[in-house]
Protein backbone atom coordinates (compact mmCIF):
# COMPACT_ATOMS: atom_id res chain seq x y z
CA UNK A 1 0.00 0.00 0.00
CA UNK A 2 2.83 2.42 0.85
CA UNK A 3 4.48 1.72 -2.51
CA UNK A 4 1.33 2.85 -4.34
CA UNK A 5 1.19 6.08 -2.31
CA UNK A 6 4.91 6.73 -2.88
CA UNK A 7 4.46 6.21 -6.65
CA UNK A 8 1.51 8.61 -6.68
CA UNK A 9 3.52 11.26 -4.81
CA UNK A 10 6.48 10.77 -7.17
CA UNK A 11 4.19 11.23 -10.20
CA UNK A 12 2.61 14.38 -8.74
CA UNK A 13 5.94 15.99 -7.89
CA UNK A 14 7.78 14.96 -11.06
CA UNK A 15 8.51 17.84 -13.45
CA UNK A 16 6.11 18.07 -16.37
CA UNK A 17 7.49 16.89 -19.67
CA UNK A 18 8.11 19.67 -22.13
CA UNK A 19 6.34 19.66 -25.47
CA UNK A 20 9.77 19.69 -27.07
CA UNK A 21 12.85 17.72 -26.20
CA UNK A 22 16.21 19.35 -25.57
CA UNK A 23 17.43 18.04 -28.91
CA UNK A 24 14.47 19.49 -30.83
CA UNK A 25 14.49 22.96 -29.23
CA UNK A 26 12.26 25.73 -30.56
CA UNK A 27 14.07 26.08 -33.89
CA UNK A 28 14.06 23.61 -36.76
CA UNK A 29 17.03 22.88 -39.00
CA UNK A 30 15.76 25.41 -41.57
CA UNK A 31 15.87 28.19 -38.95
CA UNK A 32 19.60 27.86 -38.27
CA UNK A 33 22.15 28.99 -40.85
CA UNK A 34 25.38 27.14 -41.67
CA UNK A 35 27.20 28.94 -38.82
CA UNK A 36 24.66 27.63 -36.29
CA UNK A 37 23.18 31.12 -35.79
CA UNK A 38 19.45 31.86 -35.67
CA UNK A 39 18.38 34.92 -37.67
CA UNK A 40 16.49 37.81 -36.02
CA UNK A 41 13.49 37.11 -38.31
CA UNK A 42 13.12 33.71 -36.63
CA UNK A 43 12.70 35.40 -33.24
CA UNK A 44 9.66 37.47 -34.27
CA UNK A 45 7.17 34.87 -32.98
CA UNK A 46 8.94 34.01 -29.71
CA UNK A 47 6.62 34.96 -26.81
CA UNK A 48 8.17 37.03 -24.01
CA UNK A 49 6.86 37.66 -20.48
CA UNK A 50 6.16 41.38 -20.03
CA UNK A 51 5.36 42.96 -16.66
CA UNK A 52 4.88 46.44 -15.23
CA UNK A 53 5.90 47.02 -11.63
CA UNK A 54 3.99 49.57 -9.61
CA UNK A 55 6.31 49.26 -6.60
CA UNK A 56 7.33 46.94 -3.82
CA UNK A 57 7.64 46.67 -0.05
CA UNK A 58 8.69 44.28 2.67
CA UNK A 59 6.30 42.94 5.25
CA UNK A 60 6.87 40.75 8.28
CA UNK A 61 5.11 37.39 8.23
CA UNK A 62 2.97 38.48 11.16
CA UNK A 63 1.72 41.48 9.13
CA UNK A 64 1.06 39.32 6.05
CA UNK A 65 -1.06 36.97 8.13
CA UNK A 66 -3.18 39.94 9.27
CA UNK A 67 -4.05 41.00 5.69
CA UNK A 68 -7.69 40.76 4.71
CA UNK A 69 -10.07 42.13 2.11
CA UNK A 70 -9.77 45.92 2.17
CA UNK A 71 -6.25 45.98 3.66
CA UNK A 72 -4.02 48.71 2.25
CA UNK A 73 -0.34 47.99 1.63
CA UNK A 74 2.05 50.93 1.25
CA UNK A 75 4.71 50.63 -1.44
CA UNK A 76 7.98 52.43 -2.13
CA UNK A 77 6.78 54.52 -5.13
CA UNK A 78 5.57 58.09 -4.87
CA UNK A 79 2.44 59.14 -6.75
CA UNK A 80 3.45 60.30 -10.22
CA UNK A 81 6.76 58.42 -10.16
CA UNK A 82 7.39 56.33 -13.33
CA UNK A 83 6.46 52.64 -13.32
CA UNK A 84 9.00 50.03 -14.38
CA UNK A 85 8.50 47.93 -17.53
CA UNK A 86 10.24 44.54 -17.54
CA UNK A 87 10.89 42.06 -20.32
CA UNK A 88 11.52 38.82 -18.50
CA UNK A 89 13.39 39.93 -15.39
CA UNK A 90 15.24 42.79 -17.09
CA UNK A 91 14.27 46.43 -16.75
CA UNK A 92 13.60 47.65 -20.30
CA UNK A 93 11.79 50.98 -19.86
CA UNK A 94 9.91 53.31 -17.55
CA UNK A 95 6.56 54.92 -18.14
CA UNK A 96 3.30 56.34 -16.87
CA UNK A 97 -0.13 54.80 -16.51
CA UNK A 98 -2.74 55.64 -19.14
CA UNK A 99 -6.32 54.41 -19.61
CA UNK A 100 -7.23 52.95 -23.01
CA UNK A 101 -10.83 51.85 -23.60
CA UNK A 102 -11.39 51.28 -19.88
CA UNK A 103 -8.17 49.25 -19.54
CA UNK A 104 -4.83 50.29 -18.10
CA UNK A 105 -1.87 50.84 -20.38
CA UNK A 106 1.66 52.19 -20.08
CA UNK A 107 3.07 55.17 -22.01
CA UNK A 108 6.82 54.62 -22.25
CA UNK A 109 8.75 57.71 -21.19
CA UNK A 110 12.27 56.31 -20.95
CA UNK A 111 13.87 53.34 -22.75
CA UNK A 112 16.72 51.72 -20.80
CA UNK A 113 19.88 51.27 -22.87
CA UNK A 114 21.15 47.75 -22.07
CA UNK A 115 24.71 48.85 -22.85
CA UNK A 116 24.69 51.67 -20.24
CA UNK A 117 22.36 50.08 -17.66
CA UNK A 118 25.02 49.62 -15.01
CA UNK A 119 26.84 52.91 -15.62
Amino acid sequence: MEDVEEEKIAEETAPEESAETEEEGIFGEDDINTDGIVSMDDLDDVPLRISVQLGQCQLKMEDILKLSKGSIIGIDKLAGEPLEFYIGHRLAAKGEVVVLNEKYGLRLTDIIDPENKGR
